[in-house]
Order: C-alpha cells, then sequence, then structure tokens
C-alpha cells in the first residue's frame, strides 16, 4: 500500500540541510570512527536542539 508523506517540519528545506550539515560536522569531530549516517523522514517525535 503506497502512502504519500510530506515533511511536517518547522523549517524549510535548506535550513533542514544548513542544521544537518553542522550536527554531522559536530558528530564527526567528536566521533570520527563513524563514516557513515543514514537519515529519513521517519522521526516524529519532539523537537530536540543538537
Amino acid at each position: 500500500m503506497a502512502s504519500s508523506s510530506t515533511c511536517s517540519s518547522p523549517l524549510p528545506a535548506p535550513r533542514m540541510r544548513a542544521s544537518a550539515r553542522v550536527l554531522l560536522t559536530r558528530l564527526h569531530a567528536a566521533c570520527p570512527e563513524i563514516v557513515l549516517v543514514r537519515a529519513d523522514n521517519a522521526y516524529s517525535g519532539v523537537e530536540f536542539d543538537a
């Protein structure tokens, strides 16, 4: 069964990408052994600060 989903984030897409870049840069600095991160838009919990 196919479903159509839309992003319900309060941030526009360019802002989400910029935030993800900051988050991943900090993650890499703290844990350089992590070489691959996969993400999707399935998380629907509360917003959080990184």
